[in-house]
């Protein structure tokens, strides 16, 4: 640092040498040229002086003085006028008697769209005006007048907005390229439980619409994490992914997530597990990074992900979509709406299915093993009775049945090729049904939702993953979930203060039954492992009561104060039961089994282990 201040010093001690010595140089010079004039009278030499050099203009009148007079041009002829329509708008030419070039300036008023062509006449054979009403969608008119003796105005009309115009210089003349206003995409979002603009919302939010999804064929979770900043996820199949917001994610069963995720407000425990990767029919996904613990119900650290289907329709909507792929891959989607009673009643409902071919082959089976096959469908009913109420209910269902994961050792030539000696399995299915009843008043709103969500999993595997019968896994899972929220807030129409508060109570039931892993008596000689059925079963079951309020307050723009607070209250209880099975059905305890086939001579009993876990937080 010291260094540096050093250069610097020099550097502008030298700037600052030139301009105090630049003068005394001309002192110099002069001195030099006198004493020099002196002694050699017979050829004097004059030294210039700088107060005789000639000066650049420093003022308007100097710069007038010095420049040369132009003599002015005549008026430019304009004797044609077409219109050639475009894919986006119309171009409108103007042409030149003598292949001049012109050109203007653009304003707007109102819905129209303004050019200016000075130093130009019109020289039209249907006379001193040009006009066409609807050249082109969204263009209400174009006209061509002369405002003066030597100015030309081009006034293009739009249906709901100013169009949009380009000057382009022609050989002809003059081109102005006139695109109509794009009507600009309203985007509305419900992250803070009311609709809002994405840019008023103060919440790191993306949000992809309908279109975007179509467009980027979003269809599960990982497709969501893909199109979104700080939202990853990784499923190597279905059997388990994982998914993080901002480095914070799920880890196991007997943890919460840290990331909330919603489907048309139905909260979807162990999403990784539960939320079967089929998604379809979507109206927007919303991802709000960041804990949203005081707007939701459910907790959530991380993040929320809020799923939003399609709702119903009040006129008839059908779309068919379909695709197919190598390995066998297929897709058919279907969707239907429309109105059951006028402006009362109207429904939607939204299937889908996809399938494929494994790519990797087992040799020893002679099957694929890897096969996957998804079917999901959704069912919506909306009953508005009046403009301030409505009640719509909500229920999904779907199913995977897919073949269990393929591993080969690194070393191998072709890695899509395995060998096993029994078929593995992986099916998940879900099924949720919702109440939403909702009150939209002048003074407040008011939001009643139920849920139920039940989810299974089970999968079997070859643990060895070999052709030779060592070991064999079993497992079997499902969760129940009820769910209550309410929520209390401010109207719609409130601006500067806004307020919620709600309470939240769910229920869960998730049990494992069984987990098994099954040793043969070849994998006893091989792996020294006891020959019989290692088995636990386990419950566990979760409560949750939470109440939550968050208030904004808006003293002047853009400022906008916000609070909110959040009580919750856990209660954890586990049971579990571990046994081991032997050949003859009696069982052992599992802390009491030796590493080796010796175990007939052990008692029989079984351990059994109960946990009640209860967090408060606030």
């Amino acid at each position: 640092m010291k260094q540096q201040r050093i250069l610097m010093w020099f550097w502008l001690s030298a700037t600052a040498s030139v301009s105090v010595t630049f003068p005394a140089y001309a002192d110099v010079a002069q001195m030099t040229a006198a004493r020099t004039d002196a002694a050699n009278s017979r050829s004097p030499i004059t030294a210039a002086r700088l107060n005789n050099k000639a000066r650049p203009a420093t003022t308007i009148a100097e710069w007038l003085s010095q420049s040369p007079t132009s003599t002015p041009q005549s008026p430019v002829q304009i004797t044609g006028i077409k219109l050639n329509p475009t894919d986006d708008g119309v171009d409108v030419i103007l042409e030149t008697a003598g292949g001049e070039v012109v050109t203007g300036s653009t304003s707007t008023q109102g819905n129209n769209l303004i050019v200016d062509i000075p130093n130009a006449q019109l020289q039209l054979p249907e006379g001193k005006q040009f006009r066409r009403d609807n050249p082109a969608a969204g263009i209400a008119s174009a006209i061509v007048t002369a405002t003066a003796a030597n100015t030309i105005q081009i006034v293009i009309a739009g249906v709901d907005k100013a169009p949009e115009g380009i000057i382009l210089k022609s050989q002809a003349g003059l081109v102005l390229s006139v695109l109509p206003s794009q009507t600009e995409l309203e985007v509305v979002v419900t992250a803070q439980k009311t609709p809002q603009n994405p840019q008023d919302v103060p919440i790191s939010l993306t949000v992809l619409q309908q279109q975007e999804l179509q467009d980027a064929q979003v269809e599960s979770i990982r497709g969501i994490a893909a199109n979104t900043p700080n939202f990853f996820s990784r499923t190597g199949d279905r059997a388990f992914g994982f998914q993080s917001i901002r480095g914070l994610g799920n880890s196991n069963f007997l943890t919460r997530d840290a990331i909330s995720f919603y489907l048309d407000d139905v909260p979807i425990e162990y999403a990784h597990q539960f939320l079967p990767g089929e998604l379809f029919d979507l109206e927007r996904v919303e991802i709000l990074r960041g804990p949203q613990g005081t707007l939701y119900g459910r907790s959530s650290q991380a993040g929320v992900v809020n799923i939003v289907s399609r709702p119903p329709t009040d006129f008839p909507e059908i779309q068919i979509g379909g695709g197919y792929g190598n390995f066998n891959q297929r897709r058919v989607q279907l969707s239907l709406s429309n109105a059951i009673v006028p402006d009362r009643l109207a429904f939607r409902i939204a299937g889908s299915h996809r399938a494929r071919d494994g790519f990797t082959r087992d040799s020893n089976l002679g099957e694929d093993a890897n096969p996957q096959s998804a079917l999901a469908g959704r069912a919506n009913l909306l009953w508005t009775p009046s403009p301030e109420w409505s009640i719509s209910f909500n229920t999904n269902a779907a199913a995977n049945r897919d073949g269990d994961i393929s591993f080969v050792p690194i070393s191998q030539q072709d890695p899509f090729t395995t060998a096993r000696n029994i078929p593995g399995r992986f099916d998940s299915s879900i099924n949720t049904q919702s109440l939403k009843i909702a009150y939209e008043g002048s003074n407040f709103r008011f939001t009643s939702i139920s849920a139920r969500n039940y989810s299974e999993v089970s999968y079997r595997n070859d643990i060895d993953n070999s052709p030779i019968d060592l070991q064999r896994n079993e497992f079997g899972v499902d969760s129940t979930i009820w769910s209550q929220e309410l929520r209390l807030q401010s109207p719609d129409s409130a601006e500067r203060f806004q307020w919620l508060l709600g309470a939240y109570f769910q229920s869960r039931s998730f049990d494992i039954d069984p987990s098994a892993t099954d040793t043969t008596p070849t994998g006893t000689a091989i792996l020294r492992l006891p020959t019989g059925r290692s088995e636990t079963t386990a419950k566990f079951d979760q409560t949750t009561y939470a109440a939550f309020g968050q208030v904004e307050f808006q003293p002047f723009e853009p400022l906008t104060l916000t609070a909110g607070l959040r009580y919750e209250k856990n209660r954890d209880e586990l049971t579990r039961d571990r046994f081991f099975i032997r050949p003859d059905g009696t069982t052992i305890s599992q802390s009491l089994l030796p590493r080796n086939s010796e175990v007939q001579d052990l008692e029989s009993y079984g351990e059994r282990i109960r946990r009640v876990v209860s967090s408060t937080q606030a």
